[in-house]
């Protein structure tokens, strides 16, 4: 039929862009690749690993170790102690002061107007103590600014652990749905490779039109697509859990680099 004839060139055409978009975003893609690493990147290996693992463990140990083991925990923690130290500091103005003071002094025999003097050798040892009795309010505002310094480093601590819990769980989240998500378009590619094999017998015993047989084609392929989409993504979403964990090693990434094809 004509308009049979009108369906497929309408769809090659439509393939036609469908291909530069695809050419078009692939080379965007390897730009800010490109930006990312410093280094010209020619292409990305496809996944070669079928099965892909599960997300480990549970949100709630993920968060326990978030906030043990995240960098951004520790040096504020680390900022925390460092103003606790420092409201001390400020504190101790108001103590006594023991200072030991030791002092040497020697002359030789040249003294004034080519003079002669004896040489001598006098050495002093002392101990000074000071304590304050008024000293105004120099050292109590330093004390105040110190402990105020001191709740400022535990409120970002407190926001940066809330932080790090919130995307911690959001990147467990996400990596259980990527999985689940994986299996469920892998269940979906199959289904539609089945209905594209009956299509094109179908089509050879004169049953179904070319249109439709192209048709089934295009979804086998969309679903592929969304396939892949999902694997990668799952990818992500366990090296943003790791990554918010704390826990991302030199290992991980070599792990999941071999997942990958080699490229010749």
């Amino acid at each position: 039929m004509v308009t049979d004839l009108y369906e497929v060139e309408a769809y090659y055409q439509t393939l036609l862009t469908r291909e530069i978009e695809v050419a078009n975003a692939r080379a965007v893609a390897l730009e800010k690749l490109r930006e990312t690493t410093g280094l010209l990147v020619e292409g990305v290996a496809p996944l070669a690993r079928d099965r892909l693992p599960d997300v480990p463990g549970q949100a709630e140990q993920w968060v326990q170790d978030a906030e043990s083991h995240h960098p951004a925990m520790l040096a504020l923690q680390r900022a925390i102690e460092a103003a606790e130290k420092n409201i001390a500091s400020a504190r101790a103005e108001h103590l006594p002061k023991l200072d030991l003071q030791a002092s040497q002094t020697w002359s030789g025999n040249i003294g004034f107007d080519n003079r002669p003097f004896p040489r001598y050798d006098v050495g002093t040892v002392g101990v000074q103590i000071n304590v304050p009795i008024f000293s105004g309010g120099a050292i109590e505002a330093a004390a105040r600014d110190a402990v105020a310094r001191y709740h400022m480093s535990v409120e970002r601590r407190t926001e940066k652990r809330r932080e790090i819990e919130r995307e911690t769980r959001t990147a467990w989240l996400n990596a259980k749905a990527g999985r689940a998500r994986v299996d469920s378009t892998a269940k979906e590619v199959e289904a539609r490779d089945k209905a594209r094999t009956a299509q094109e017998k179908s089509y050879e015993l004169g049953i179904a039109t070319i249109v439709a047989l192209l048709e089934s084609k295009k979804n086998l392929l969309k679903s592929r697509f969304e396939q892949a989409q999902a694997r990668y993504d799952y990818i992500r979403a366990l090296v943003s859990l790791r990554l918010w964990g704390g826990s991302l090693s030199y290992q991980d990434i070599k792990d999941i680099n071999g997942w990958l094809a080699k490229r010749p």
